[in-house]
């Protein structure tokens, strides 16, 4: 019975010896070249990562829904320029379809500098205000019009030194991204070039006046 036992351990040994040996040098090492590979990417890092660029294009797509809404309480009695403004609507439903998940990810990374200027200054702030609070609150007229008060606006958090009603940095950038997209460019993927190369541009006049919020 012994005897038979080890003939047959043997065999198993001799077999799976031989299935190693068919294998490449790398196809033998896969499974420990899998496990480091595993360990370097952590899954922590990943989801930080992903939320941090969801996160971003939340944020820069809530702004210029709350700009669009802004401008159109300005300028209610002006309906040349409301069928202007309602363009972005053309834009947005573009750009928020998950079929346009890699161009997302673009405008995430190009919006990463205004957003970390608008981080930045939220942090100095003692209010406790989110970020998304904190760009609701830049605009006025959508303010008064939601709450029917002035009181959550101060015009000082956002650039003003006289705290009285002159556009401010965060209204002014999200106001003038708008003012880009509903212009006469031939296509979405137009559209969406020119927001992206606007976003990436430090040298730009919207981003130099958006990063005034960390000296005024």
């Amino acid at each position: 019975m012994n005897k038979n036992k080890s003939i047959l351990i043997l065999c198993i040994i001799l077999f799976l010896y031989g299935c190693n040996a068919n294998k490449t040098p790398a196809q033998a090492n896969g499974d420990a070249s899998q496990i480091t590979r595993s360990t370097d990417e952590s899954p922590l890092q990943k989801i930080n990562s992903d939320t941090e660029e969801k996160n971003r294009f939340d944020l820069l797509m809530y702004g210029l829904g709350i700009a669009q809404k802004n401008l159109k309480i300005k300028y209610k009695d002006d309906a040349k320029y409301l069928v202007s403004i309602n363009k972005y609507e053309i834009f947005r439903t573009w750009i928020l379809d998950k079929s346009q998940i890699q161009k997302q990810k673009e405008l995430s990374k190009a919006f990463i500098n205004a957003y970390n200027c608008l981080d930045k200054k939220v942090k100095t702030l003692s209010n406790h205000m989110t970020i998304m609070q904190y760009v609701e609150n830049a605009f006025a007229e959508y303010l008064y019009n939601e709450y029917k008060t002035n009181s959550k606006y101060d015009a000082r958090l956002y650039g003003n030194k006289t705290g009285g009603f002159p556009a401010n940095h965060v209204s002014s950038f999200f106001e003038s991204l708008i003012h880009t997209l509903i212009k006469d460019h031939d296509t979405n993927e137009k559209k969406f070039q020119i927001m992206r190369d606007i976003l990436e541009d430090k040298n730009s006049r919207i981003y130099k006046n958006i990063s005034k919020l960390l000296t005024d």
